[in-house]
């Protein structure tokens, strides 16, 4: 389980500037083209624009695990969340290390190969849409119009070349 949702990494009224829109009767579309094109950006790039509380359900498999969302702000909350009858219960002395490349480990100390961690922390590049990259803002500036160019339909879910090359300095991929 993630509990992650999108939040908007540029403001209506910035979207509706770009698309040079100065009615609001299509103000719900493009607030859900501004939402689904965070989305897009936040998958492509591999991180969360905007800071938020997630929750995450990650296997035990050893004595560590990899956080799997970036930028990590701060892990809130570990519980052990056992697979057969046993009961669940939080974690206590539970650490959290970044290593080298960015990614945050988190170790928990049990004792446990079976069941899964549920590690809440709070996630995001940005405090809010002012504070994301400019890069990052022009591209869901950019997604949004293309959606609502097509809107009507049209060819064509890829991510555009000229959006890919922009947000690759933002990229995180995991090998």
């Amino acid at each position: 389980m993630e509990t992650v949702g999108a939040v908007p990494a540029v403001s209506l009224a910035e979207v509706k500037a770009f698309l040079r829109v100065t009615h609001d009767a299509e103000d719900a579309l493009i607030a859900a083209l501004a939402r689904a094109a965070t989305e897009a950006v936040e998958a492509w790039t591999g991180q969360l624009l905007i800071e938020r509380s997630v929750s995450v359900d990650v296997a035990v498999t050893g004595p560590r695990l990899r956080f799997p969302l970036w930028p990590l702000v701060r892990v809130e909350a570990v519980s052990w969340l056992p697979r057969t009858g046993a009961a669940p219960g939080a974690v206590n002395g539970w650490s959290v290390a970044v290593d080298a490349a960015g990614a945050s480990w988190v170790t928990h100390g049990l004792d446990v190969r079976d069941g899964l961690l549920r590690v809440g922390a709070r996630v995001g590049l940005a405090k809010d849409w002012n504070g994301v990259p400019e890069t990052a803002r022009l591209a869901v500036c950019r997604l949004a119009a293309v959606g609502f160019a097509r809107r009507d339909g049209g060819e064509g879910s890829a991510m555009p070349a000229d959006v890919a090359a922009a947000l690759l300095p933002l990229r995180r991929v995991a090998l």
